[in-house]
């Protein structure tokens, strides 16, 4: 198993071992080019790493793009994760190269060409409007077959406080959509705060 150190790293997927489930999705799927888009201080960047760490037949690249201390909101530095990767021996592996970008996930799309992404994480504040925001830049990046994971999906964390208070479009709102059940077949795993796996079929 992957026995990764996560003392200190703080995440909403943490509560309910969500870890596991990004584990085993790269070490199933063994994708050439991984990108998250939102990284914070690495929970599911780890898990992701040391599956491609373990895909020791497949080399491979790892993108984590995030503004880190630039983000407005809840943030850390991008040495925090470097240094969360580093104690994990996953920064320098022989088969996989793994690169941290200060960037705006909302103009990093422009750094990579069509259908060439296997696996995208997307973790930014996620609301239904983000989310279709953000895959009208992302998807034509993604390899039909690829698949994409989202942060977010059940009525639960749609009810989350900031949603609320803040009218932010559901989340469901965005999944039950014609244009999303048109191009992706998906499935939301429930414990919160919930994560939405999706393979791109056109």
């Amino acid at each position: 198993m992957y026995n990764l150190i996560l003392s200190g790293i703080r995440s909403s997927y943490a509560e309910n071992h969500l870890g596991d489930f990004f584990y085993s999705t790269a070490l199933a799927h063994k994708p050439k080019l991984t990108v998250e888009l939102g990284s914070f201080m690495g929970y599911s960047s780890l898990h992701i790493a040391a599956a491609l760490r373990d895909n020791k037949d497949t080399e491979s690249e790892f993108h984590l793009i995030d503004l880190w201390d630039k983000y407005p909101y809840r943030h850390c530095s991008m040495e925090t994760i470097v240094q969360n990767f580093k104690k994990n021996e996953l920064l320098s592996l022989p088969h996989c190269k793994c690169s941290f970008i200060n960037e705006d996930v909302f103009e990093a799309d422009s750094n990579y060409l069509s259908s060439t992404i296997d696996l995208l994480h997307i973790d930014i504040s996620n609301d239904g409007q983000s989310l279709q925001h953000c895959l009208n830049r992302w998807h034509e990046k993604l390899n039909t077959g690829g698949i994409l994971l989202f942060e977010g999906g059940s009525e639960e964390r749609d009810r989350i406080d900031w949603m609320i208070e803040y009218g932010k479009k559901s989340i469901r709102s965005f999944t039950e959509s014609a244009w999303f059940r048109d191009h992706y077949e998906a499935v939301t795993i429930q414990p919160f705060p919930s994560l939405t796996f999706a393979r791109k079929i056109k």
